[in-house]
């Protein structure tokens, strides 16, 4: 995806701390957001997810987002259309299940959910704000009970 281009990248470490107002800047300089995240009981880690509701909920209101898309012409219509921003992002996922648990019907505790219904709700999040998704790099941790290969 990436190849040999030359980019300008800038980090956030939401373990970190880190200035909203900066981030919120971060989003809007953006053309590609790569977010990488463990699945941690089947949703993004507590850091990830107080980044995002501090950092989305501050530009809601006028810089990543006009609101929530509606109008006071068509108050039913266009909900979540409200997003700013232009771009696309992608989020990496590391888990620790085996690839064969998901898209399978007869795996009884996903029942046949794939990786990426898992991160619906972020996929919504990101689609809030205007951002177009590449396909997700969801990777399984490699240990003895998974039994994959490196």
């Amino acid at each position: 995806m990436l190849g040999d281009a030359d980019f300008t990248l800038r980090t956030t470490v939401t373990e970190q701390d880190y200035d909203v107002e900066k981030e919120i800047d971060n989003f809007l300089w953006a053309d590609i957001i790569l977010l990488q995240t463990p699945l941690n009981w089947m949703g993004v880690t507590w850091s990830f997810k107080k980044y995002l509701d501090e950092v989305l909920t501050a530009g809601m209101m006028g810089k990543l987002s006009n609101g929530d898309g509606r109008s006071s012409e068509a108050p039913k219509k266009n909900y979540g259309l409200g997003g700013l921003l232009q771009g696309k992002y992608m989020i990496s996922v590391t888990a620790n299940a085996p690839k064969e648990a998901f898209n399978n019907p007869e795996e009884k505790f996903f029942d046949g959910l794939s990786e990426d219904d898992l991160l619906r709700p972020m996929h919504l999040n990101f689609k809030w704000f205007g951002l177009e998704p590449f396909k997700d790099l969801f990777r399984i941790r490699c240990n003895e009970k998974s039994g994959c290969r490196r």
